[in-house]
């Protein structure tokens, strides 16, 4: 069984703005939030921008300075919060998690209830990924512009 992915508006947002402001190359960040097995829901609250990630046309990289930052960032801003998984962009590729992408997931959100979230910009198309029976799978796809709209049912809630 795998976790549905809840996004509050205010995450959602700020996870395209951060996407649609870099098109012409990958950027990246974490999620954060509360992952909830009771419910099997996973609860993203807010992100939190890796800024100083290594970042070229196809590929970002979460350096030490990177991860150092958004520890400081998710203690200060985001007190009782945790990292429940990841964003990426893929500008111009197409909505998947590249073996790169998934050795990420696999050893650095290897939770249940830990997803990846992708976006390409220049499509204008979103997905999220998570685990289901022991395997990273693709949980929801959509255009941003019907979720951002509220055309699509999506899996966020509006706090």
């Amino acid at each position: 069984m795998s976790h549905r992915p809840r996004f509050t508006r205010a995450a959602h947002d700020a996870v395209i703005a951060h996407v649609l402001g870099e098109p012409g190359h990958e950027v990246g960040g974490v999620l954060v939030g509360g992952i909830h097995d009771d419910l099997g829901e996973t609860h993203v609250l807010g992100a939190i921008a890796a800024l100083e990630a290594t970042s070229e046309r196809a590929s970002v990289t979460f350096t030490h300075d990177a991860w150092a930052t958004v520890h400081a960032a998710l203690e200060r801003d985001h007190p009782g919060r945790e990292i429940v998984g990841w964003y990426h962009s893929h500008p111009g590729f197409g909505i998947f998690l590249s073996d790169h992408d998934l050795f990420i997931h696999r050893h650095f959100f290897a939770r249940a209830g830990q997803i990846a979230h992708v976006v390409d910009p220049h499509a204008g198309t979103e997905g999220v990924f998570g685990w289901t029976a022991g395997e990273v799978a693709l949980l929801a796809q959509r255009p941003i512009a019907a979720r951002r709209a509220g055309a699509v049912p999506s899996p966020r809630n509006d706090r």
